[in-house]
């Protein structure tokens, strides 16, 4: 009997999620991959910065998780090198990323990330299954998206983003409270929860931003109790000393990896008062414009791959792990085609949104210039097209 076009699509991406843990296991088993200028860094590096954390916080000294040396000395023994890249720091405040930690890190750590990226990626698959309306079996493409191979190979958070991301989404409508909690709990990352809270707050979600508000100040309230008021004196005066990710000593050594607009910005020599005052109008411009198809659009696949194009291209700083966010209007846009069947035009967009993540840094590399933006801004002027030309009829609200 012959195969779905949706059963096929989920095998292939299964079959992907296989060749992404061989790289890493292949990378793993070398010991070391390049990171940074001279400097070294085994795989999982990032979630040894987590979980070195977590073990601090664990053992009462909390206060050490933002001295950085110190941080950064705990990190290096754990891995057995000498020394980490620079700009890797514990940026998270003592909330939920922390409290999670202290958790994990009373397993062995090569046991505590592989529990921490499978708990992860399932979860982001959960958030994928209830935020989809038609194919819930499309949730499954959400493991083979092409950034889950960065999201494993450092051992990064950008999983849990996503699930947030996406359960906020799906519970808009239908459970602000549980909408709340997601969006909420995702402040631990400013960055992305901004541009959420925001579109809530002008669409007159205001359940949403309520119960946004109550789950963001209870990992607040829990952190007093845990780790002691003193703790956040220390997380402030910590936050204003470290590096900033956009200023010229880091951003001149990760631009590659930053694959934002403000990064194409800076590469095209825009800099200075110019790129200070673009940067609020194209985050006004995008919030303005996810506005519009929130309020013309009931259909879920677009309203929610607007917002997630939106957020990714008014978020003036994240890292190419965070790009896995995409796969969500990736997953979305999918759907939406078989439903109305696609264009050739229509694949091919799809194809450099699933692409782009693995390509960005090494076309920075070579060329100077950061695509990601250009992928990023013709899937949302094409999602922006679909909302406005779409007949009343398919404007139905998803709950």
């Amino acid at each position: 009997m012959k195969r779905s076009l949706e059963t096929r699509l989920i095998i292939f991406f299964l079959v992907l999620l296989l060749v992404y843990i061989g790289a890493v296991l292949y990378f793993a088993a070398s010991e070391r991959v390049e990171y940074g200028d001279d400097l070294m860094a085994p795989v999982g590096v990032d979630y040894a910065m987590y979980y070195s954390a977590g073990i601090t916080a664990a053992s009462g000294n909390v206060e050490d998780v933002y001295n950085v040396p110190v941080q950064q000395a705990t990190t290096a023994q754990l891995l057995g090198i000498n020394r980490i890249q620079p700009d890797l720091q514990w940026f998270y405040p003592p909330t939920t990323m922390l409290m999670l930690m202290v958790v994990f890190s009373k397993l062995p750590f090569i046991l505590s990330e592989i529990l921490w990226l499978g708990l992860t990626l399932a979860f982001a698959v959960f958030g994928m299954f209830r935020l989809l309306q038609n194919r819930k079996k499309l949730a499954w493409l959400t493991v083979g998206f092409s950034a889950v191979v960065f999201g494993l190979q450092w051992g990064q958070n950008c999983f849990l983003s996503t699930a947030l991301l996406s359960l906020g989404l799906a519970y808009t409508k239908k459970r602000p409270a549980l909408a709340g909690l997601m969006f909420g709990l995702l402040t631990y990352k400013p960055q992305l929860a901004l541009f959420p809270l925001l579109l809530m707050l002008l669409t007159g979600e205001w359940k949403v931003i309520k119960w946004s508000a109550v789950f963001a100040l209870v990992p607040v309230a829990l952190s007093f109790l845990v780790f002691k008021p003193h703790v956040w004196v220390i997380y402030l005066k910590s936050f204003f000393q470290q590096s900033n990710p956009l200023g010229d000593e880091i951003w001149t050594r990760t631009f590659d990896i930053q694959p934002t607009v403000y990064s194409c910005l800076r590469l095209m020599g825009i800099g200075g008062l110019a790129l200070k005052i673009l940067i609020p109008l194209i985050f006004a411009a995008l919030l303005f414009m996810v506005i519009v198809i929130w309020k013309r659009s009931g259909n879920i696949n677009l309203t929610s791959s607007a917002m997630i194009l939106g957020l990714l291209l008014s978020a003036p700083y994240y890292v190419q792990y965070d790009l896995m966010l995409l796969c969500i209007p990736f997953i979305m846009l999918t759907d939406e085609l078989i439903e109305t069947r696609a264009a050739l035009k229509d694949i091919c967009m799809l194809e450099a949104v699933f692409i782009m993540p693995l390509i960005c840094c090494i076309i920075v590399r070579l060329f100077n210039f950061q695509i990601a933006p250009i992928i990023l801004i013709w899937a949302f002027v094409w999602v922006w097209k679909r909302a406005m030309s779409a007949p009343p009829e398919k404007q139905a609200l998803a709950d």
